[in-house]
């Protein structure tokens, strides 16, 4: 299996994700698990439309742009219910939905995908293919968004009850007292790193 993609801190701790993967898991990462790191959108549309399968194993994702390109590329997406882009997704037919957070959910879903023959994945790749370009196809989006806003302004101002996540991020605030304290979670090696670079770039006439 191969895993695209770029690394990122890993809590609060001085260490990567990958890192730490390596570090916890030394007979999956890196070994079952190929991480290639961040690839150029060529070298990752090569690897997508090559790939067996797509897995998009999120926590918490807003929308999931591997999970559309996935499926545009006809390869069906085993995706956790966490990322948005799920919605896209009937189990069994254009894909396979799985519970975030959850290992046995992940395994159950691979068997799925392990149990299937070769003809019925060609077919959920088909139909994860045909879900993009009838859903989202440009003009469909537009006409729904035209939609949605003419019936906004057809229903007038109305109170909206905001929650208290909204109302923090929306309302007025001091300013930070210290801007680059999310600096603080960054390891240290790649602060380095790139403080370096900058250097060498700022001598270079």
């Amino acid at each position: 299996m191969i895993w695209i993609g770029r690394d990122t801190v890993f809590r609060q701790l001085d260490s990567s994700m990958s890192d730490y993967l390596a570090q916890h898991y030394p007979k999956i990462w890196h070994q079952q698990i190929q991480c290639l790191g961040a690839l150029s959108a060529v070298e990752t549309r090569q690897y997508q439309r090559g790939a067996g399968f797509i897995l998009v194993p999120s926590t918490w994702d807003v929308f999931n742009y591997a999970c559309v390109e996935g499926m545009a590329y006809g390869r069906a997406v085993l995706c956790s219910d966490g990322a948005g882009a799920a919605d896209l997704i009937e189990t069994g037919v254009n894909g396979i939905r799985f519970k975030p957070n959850d290992p046995q959910a992940l395994a159950t879903a691979l068997e799925h995908w392990m149990g299937l023959s070769v003809a019925q994945r060609s077919q959920m790749g088909q139909a994860a293919q045909d879900t993009v370009r009838t859903v989202l196809n440009p003009s469909v989006i537009a006409q729904t968004r035209a939609a949605a806003y003419a019936k906004l302004i057809h229903q007038g101002r109305s109170h909206v009850k905001l929650n208290d996540w909204m109302k923090a991020a929306i309302a007025p605030h001091q300013p930070m007292s210290n801007p680059l304290a999310f600096l603080d979670y960054l390891p240290l090696k790649n602060l380095a790193q790139y403080v370096v670079n900058r250097g060498l770039k700022k001598l270079k006439p």
